[in-house]
This record gives C-alpha cells, sequence and structure tokens, in this order.
C-alpha cells in the first residue's frame, strides 16, 4: 500500500540430486522472482536488477549458501560459479549441498528433507523465506516412459473436442503420462471424458493423466489482468516459464525419461519414418499402425549423453482461395489440414537455428534427469550432456496454425501434401468415444472489465477513420483472412494480434459466421456503428456462449 514494488518468489519445484559417486547430495530448486509495481503489468516488471542470494537454513544444521546453476531459464548461457544478472520473466536453478548430518539420515526409508530459502540482505519483505519439504512419493507409480505437458490452457470450452482430440492422438502415439495446466476449468471436461475411455478399455492405458487446475488459481488471475492491452499475446506469455519449470522439476523427481515440457493444442508430434506401415497399404482397423512401438525402439537407441532431441516446426496452411474449406471440423485436425509449406532451396541452405518459423526449431523432447532448465524449448543440459537435433522425417512437430481461422494462405506451390498421420485417422474418428456431453462442457465466466479494455485494443486495430465507433465494414476486417494470413513467418500485425485476444477470452469469430448479422444483432441502438460499450457487450455475450452464437454464411 506504500507505492513502492512488491517482491515475490514462488517455488516451480525441487528435487535431490547425488553426484556421481553417489556420496554427496544437493537440493536443486527452481525459483521464480518477481517485481510488481502497483497497477503494472506483471510482464513489464519482472526484476531487472542484480542477482538476489540466497541460502539455505537447515534448522541446527545451520546455512549453506545457494550456488547458482542456472540464470534467467530462457535467456543467458549457462556459467558456472558465478551469479549472473536475474533477466526478466525468468527462474532461477539454485543448489543447496545437503550438510553432512543430514546426508545420512537420507538412506532411511520415507527419509524427508526439510530447509528453508532465505534471501540475503533483501529487507524484511525476505525474512520469512519459503519452507521447502522433499519427501518420496506417498503412492510410488511406474516412471513415465514418455510424457508432456500443455501449455497453459484456457478458454477451451468453444472446442472441447478439438482439445480431446490432441490428447488422444498422443495417447496413441506413445505418450503414457500427460499433465495438463488448466488456468480457468475450460480444459477439465476434455480430461473427464479422456479418462471415461480409458475405463471403458476404449484408449491405450495412461500412467497417468493430471490435471493441474487449483494450484494455479492465481496464475489464471494474472493472465486475466494481462490478457489484454496492446501486447498482442496474452499474460500466459508470462505463466509459461514458470509452468514449463513446474513440468520439468515435476518430471526430474516422477522419473520420467523423456518429456516435452511444453505442447499447444495445434501442435502435433509426427513422424514419417518410424511408421510400421508408412505406405498405408493396411487395414488400420485390424493392424497396429501406431509408430509407438518405432518411437520407443528409437528412444532406447538415443546415447545417454544426449539431453534433449530437437524438433522443427512445420507449418500446415490453405491455399488462396480454399481458406477455410479444410473439410468438416467434425473431421480430427490430422485429417482436415494435408498440406504444409514446403523447405525451399533458400530454407534448407539457412542454419536451422537461423530459420523462423517454418522449419525452425521449435520444440524438444527431453531428458529431465539431464536438464537443467529450457532455453526457447531447447534443454540447456548439465555439462556432460548435450543435445542433438533429429530430423523432419523422422520427429517434427506438426503445427496445424489455421486449425481455428486461417492464419496462413499461400499460393498453391508453395505447399506440399503430407498424409502421415493417416494412421490415427479411423480411431480419431470415433466420436462415440471422443465426445464431451453438452452437459459437462465448462461454462468460464470472465470479467466484464476484460471486454472493456478488449474494445479498446480493436478499435485501435479496426477503426480506419478513427471516429471512436466501428463501421460494418470495419468491423467484417475481423473475418476478412487477407488481414491476417499470407504471411509465411507468422508474424504480427495488429489485427492478427485482435484474433488471437479475442481467442484468449473464448470469441471465436471466424471467417464462416455472418458479419452482418453479428454486427446487427450488437448494434443495440441501430445507429449503424458500434461504440465500445456495444463492442464490448457484444464480445462478452460471444464468450458465455458454447459453441457457435451467431449463423454461418449461406
Amino acid at each position: 500500500g506504500d507505492g513502492l514494488p512488491r517482491r515475490e518468489a514462488h517455488v516451480a519445484g525441487a528435487s535431490l540430486r547425488s553426484d556421481a559417486t553417489g556420496s554427496a547430495f544437493a537440493v536443486e530448486i527452481a525459483v521464480y522472482v518477481a517485481i510488481w509495481a502497483l497497477g503494472g503489468s506483471a510482464c513489464e516488471h519482472w526484476s531487472a536488477g542484480d542477482y538476489i542470494p540466497f541460502r539455505c537454513a537447515w534448522g541446527s544444521e545451520g546455512f549453506t549458501d545457494a550456488e547458482v546453476l542456472s540464470s534467467s531459464a530462457w535467456i543467458a548461457p549457462l556459467r558456472k560459479r558465478r551469479a549472473p544478472p536475474f533477466a526478466p520473466r525468468a527462474p532461477i536453478l539454485l543448489a543447496c549441498a545437503v550438510p553432512a548430518p543430514l546426508r545420512r539420515s537420507l538412506q532411511q526409508r520415507n527419509a524427508r528433507l526439510e530447509l528453508r530459502l532465505v534471501a540475503v540482505g533483501e529487507g524484511e519483505e525476505w525474512e520469512a523465506g519459503i519452507n521447502i519439504a522433499l519427501c518420496p512419493l506417498r503412492q510410488p507409480m511406474p516412471a513415465p516412459r514418455l510424457a508432456f505437458c500443455t501449455k497453459p490452457l484456457y478458454s477451451m470450452e468453444q472446442h472441447p473436442t478439438f482439445l480431446l482430440q490432441w490428447l488422444r492422438y498422443h495417447v496413441e502415439f506413445g505418450f503414457d503420462a500427460i499433465d495438463v495446466y488448466d488456468l480457468d476449468g475450460s480444459a477439465a471436461p476434455a480430461v473427464r471424458a479422456l479418462r471415461r475411455s480409458f475405463a471403458a478399455g476404449a484408449a491405450p492405458r495412461l500412467t497417468h493423466i493430471s490435471l493441474f487446475p487449483r494450484g494455479w488459481a492465481e496464475l489464471r488471475n494474472l493472465s486475466f489482468g494481462l490478457e489484454v492491452g496492446g501486447l498482442g499475446w496474452t499474460g500466459v506469455d508470462c505463466v509459461q516459464p514458470l509452468q514449463q519449470t513446474h513440468c520439468l522439476m515435476r518430471h526430474r523427481n516422477l522419473g520420467s525419461q523423456w518429456v516435452i515440457s511444453w505442447l499447444s493444442p495445434d501442435e502435433y508430434l509426427s513422424t514419417t519414418l518410424l511408421l510400421p506401415h508408412p505406405n498405408g497399404q493396411v487395414d488400420c482397423r485390424e493392424v497396429d499402425c501406431s509408430p509407438k512401438h518405432g518411437l520407443h525402439m528409437y528412444l532406447d537407441s538415443v546415447a545417454p549423453n544426449i539431453s534433449g532431441l530437437v524438433f522443427v516446426n512445420v507449418l500446415f496452411g490453405d491455399a488462396i482461395g480454399t481458406e477455410g474449406l479444410a473439410g468438416n471440423e467434425n473431421l480430427p485436425v490430422v485429417e482436415r489440414f494435408l498440406r504444409h509449406l514446403r523447405l525451399t532451396p533458400e530454407l534448407r541452405r539457412t542454419p536451422v537455428y537461423q530459420r523462423s518459423r517454418n522449419c525452425g526449431v521449435f520444440a524438444s523432447l527431453v531428458r529431465p534427469s539431464a536438464t537443467i532448465s529450457m532455453t526457447w524449448e531447447v534443454s540447456r543440459p548439465y555439462p556432460e550432456f548435450h543435445t542433438t537435433l533429429v530430423s523432419q522425417d523422422l520427429l517434427r512437430i506438426n503445427h496445424y496454425v489455421n486449425m481455428h481461422k486461417p492464419r496462413l494462405v499461400v499460393s498453391a506451390d508453395a505447399l506440399a501434401e503430407d498424409t502421415a498421420a493417416q494412421w490415427v485417422w479411423r480411431v480419431l474418428q470415433q466420436q462415440s468415444l471422443l465426445s464431451v456431453a453438452p452437459e459437462d462442457v465448462a461454462r468460464v465466466q470472465r470479467p466484464k472489465q476484460v471486454f472493456s479494455r478488449l474494445a479498446q485494443v480493436a478499435l485501435e486495430a479496426l477503426d480506419t477513420d478513427r471516429d471512436g465507433a466501428l463501421s460494418a465494414s470495419e468491423f467484417a476486417v475481423v473475418g476478412d483472412s487477407r488481414a491476417y494470413s499470407g504471411d509465411m513467418d507468422m508474424g504480427f500485425s495488429a489485427v492478427k494480434g485482435l484474433d488471437l485476444q479475442l481467442h484468449s477470452v473464448g470469441v471465436w469469430w471466424n471467417p464462416g459466421v455472418d458479419y452482418a448479422d453479428l454486427f446487427a444483432h450488437m448494434d443495440a441502438d441501430g445507429d449503424g456503428q458500434l461504440s465500445p460499450t456495444e463492442l464490448a457487450a457484444g464480445m462478452f455475450a460471444a464468450s458465455t456462449s458454447v459453441g457457435p452464437s451467431v449463423s454461418k454464411k449461406k
């Protein structure tokens, strides 16, 4: 209340690590430090000052200094024996050596290790410290072989089947553990439907599927506060580093062999070379066509000093004149979109780490035990490990950017056909096993002030004559794919940014919508203009409905 910045520290996870001999132990702690400015955006006010030194208090065994293993988990290079600056939006990984008397107690069954993380010389606000307790899993489960964590999910209530198909696809692909990070409760129905299909024996059994809604409630509130304001993206961008670090530490403790720490519902892991029947000459209803056996054999063959397999991102789009015509929305995404951008000779000559979205580095499958942190989706390994780039025919990310709206529309000769995912079409077409009951669909209520701010963002992007309101033609630009497609690099534009923010709050106005009819419904006073108040009310109404809320074009 004094107007001064408020500093917070969040522990994203902690784990016990031993040296090669097993005689020395350290507790490694992922800490997320933020400075909040009064009335400011958290994204703009992460700590940018000098590194904050920490110590670990071990009760009667005294203190040990916390060594910095990784600062700025996405940005800074690994530095040993030095405390580098603390960069914006970045978790840090600390290591506290366990005192000798406590090491002996770790040999006991059900041993519990407790410590207190405190900052040094940072004023009274740090005196409370953070209590951390490490203990054995209460119900040990088989260590997952192959796991993935979702990006922080929100506003999934309009398209629950897409989410369900995405989760089921990766189970069929060979993943045996999934962690779903659900910021607003909208992903829970799809998770429940997937669990029901397991109970009925209709899908391969998972080691576990975990849902993280309640513990992330404060992050949900944070994302609501930052969803709009001209950022182009959403407040979830602030949450992502914390989610990714939590995923990595969690799967280190579970003993998972491999994990993808961040995957979006329009991103599908794909392969050409690992399919048992790549030519599609068999009936996949009678023969297992999944790549999971080939995938598991390949992962077993990866050298033990590899910490991460780096994948490229392949963009799937539409040809000019066909946008919005990519099949029935009831069909699986991997069946609707069958053309991706070609790898041109010029792009092939460009080093993969210098490419942009298409065929550039976009995700990794990492060994949690060998990974200190993630740097732009790539494993930052411990010194004895390294990463390797995987051929895009072996494993890659298929990025279906047109899943909800045509964001990539190019000439037909820029696209190549791809039907490598046909092995899973029949499985995903079984709607009786993949449907979310209408009464089970989440109803997400968002603060009305979010839409007031978003209406101002919409005016800035669409109000070309600057009269403070939107005409019918200005409003219709939202549904005109030419305003946000055709960019092979998926770059930023004002309309594209608005489109992303509309989706972030559950407003799905697509090209197939009758925009004249929608405009007439929103124009409450009938003056032929949408005022900021009318625009905000229309957005709020669209966000609270489930499924299409306006008529489609005929």
